[in-house]
């Protein structure tokens, strides 16, 4: 007989139950600060997901411009964050 520990059986059911996409998107929200860094949080925050586009809300224009512009770098950050490629795409409004 095999022995299995807690986690990795809990790890195990989260996958077969299809529960891992949810928490990795959980992750995205969790790690906003860490993954961004603290500049970009205080000016952005991530408000839903949807399908794989991340939408985040910016303090003002001239930052939504800035992060456009890094979008595609941030969006690869969250997902080596994550472990997933969970973020196709991010929408700043």
């Amino acid at each position: 007989m095999a022995f299995v520990t807690i986690g990795s059986a809990i790890y195990q059911f989260i996958r077969d139950q299809g529960f891992e996409k949810r928490l990795k998107q959980a992750d995205v929200f969790r790690l906003w600060k860490e993954t961004a860094g603290d500049v970009i949080a205080d000016k952005a925050k991530p408000e839903r997901m949807d399908n794989g586009v991340l939408f985040v809300r910016v303090r003002d224009a001239a930052w939504r411009n800035e992060l456009v512009y890094l979008s595609e770098d941030l969006k690869k950050k969250i997902n080596q964050e994550v472990g997933m490629e969970i973020v196709r795409m991010i929408k700043f409004k």
